[in-house]
C-alpha cells in the first residue's frame, strides 16, 4: 500500500476502485449509516470514491479507506472532505465504520490524525464536522478531539461543530506516514 498513513490501530490510504465493494458494505449498510444517507448501490459508492479522488487532486485532501493494521481488513471510510454543500468553505471531518468494530476508538484515532494533518501539513485554519442530534457517539468523539458545538443547522438537521487549528488534544500515539 503506497502513500499510506498509520495510527496505533489503523492504516489510512486513498481508496482504489477495487475497494468499492468493501466500502459499499459500509456505506450501503443502513445500520452503519443510521444517522447519514446510505448508498443505494455499489455504483453510487464508486462515484463517491471518484469524486473524492478528484477533490484530493484539487485541494490536497479527501477521505481515506480505513484498514486495521493487524489484518489489513477495511473497517471504515473517513477523513477530511470539502464541507457539505460548499466545498470552498473548507474541510469537514467525516467518518463511517463497519458495525461491530471498535468505532469510537478508531474514530478518535482517525480524527486525531486528520486534524494533525489539517494543522501541520495542510495549514487549514478550521475544520468542521456534522452530527445528527441522536448520534451521541459522534458528538462524544468530536468533543473528545477538540471540536466545539457551533450551531444547529436546520436545513441539514445536524449540529455543525467547529475546530480551530491547534485545538486538538495531543494524541498518545504520534501519527506516521510511509
Amino acid at each position: 500500500m503506497t502513500n499510506a498513513h498509520f495510527t496505533q490501530h489503523l492504516s489510512l490510504a486513498r481508496p482504489q476502485p477495487q475497494d468499492a465493494p468493501d466500502l459499499f458494505a459500509i456505506m450501503g449498510n443502513t445500520a452503519t449509516m443510521e444517522h447519514a444517507k446510505s448508498h443505494g448501490s455499489g455504483s453510487e459508492t464508486s462515484r463517491m470514491v471518484a469524486q473524492n479522488a478528484a477533490q484530493c487532486s484539487s485541494v490536497g485532501y479527501a477521505p481515506w479507506v480505513i484498514r486495521l493494521t493487524h489484518d489489513d481488513r477495511i473497517v471504515g471510510y473517513g477523513g477530511l472532505l470539502g464541507e457539505t454543500g460548499n466545498p470552498d468553505a473548507g474541510a469537514q471531518l467525516l467518518f463511517h465504520f463497519r458495525p461491530g468494530e471498535n468505532s469510537d476508538i478508531y474514530a478518535v484515532e482517525l480524527a486525531e490524525f486528520a486534524l494533525h494533518r489539517a494543522d501541520h501539513v495542510l495549514g487549514l485554519p478550521t475544520v468542521t464536522a456534522l452530527a445528527h442530534p441522536l448520534d451521541r457517539a459522534r458528538h462524544d468523539v468530536l468533543k473528545q478531539v477538540g471540536f466545539a458545538s457551533a450551531e444547529f443547522v436546520p436545513a441539514l438537521q445536524r449540529y455543525r461543530y467547529i475546530r480551530r487549528a491547534g485545538d486538538v488534544r495531543q494524541s498518545a500515539t504520534a501519527p506516521t506516514s510511509q
